[in-house]
């Protein structure tokens, strides 16, 4: 399973370093995130990704592998929440 941005052209970010303000254009709404959401949602904006692959991308930093499990999948989970991002599941004729 695939994550990706529901709206990568207009989902919007401002890095203000310990906090991320983020745009949500199918709300329209401004959430104060944590720099890992803003992370995920900068590598979702390249392509779609599995959580493994945004996993692996992490691992590089040399990081306790079982917190950066944990703070990806909360970070997957709050910008599904905000409805950022969704599940894009192969398809069977692809």
């Amino acid at each position: 399973m695939f994550w990706r941005l529901v709206n990568s052209e207009q989902t919007r970010s401002y890095d203000g370093g310990e906090a991320v303000m983020l745009f949500n254009p199918v709300s329209w709404a401004t959430h104060r995130v944590a720099p890992m959401v803003h992370w995920v949602v900068e590598q979702l904006r390249q392509e779609a990704q599995t959580q493994a692959q945004l996993f692996e991308e992490l691992r590089l930093n040399g990081e306790d592998p079982s917190a950066l499990q944990i703070h990806l999948t909360a970070a997957l989970a709050e910008l599904e929440r905000y409805g950022i991002i969704e599940r894009d599941l192969p398809r069977a004729d692809a």
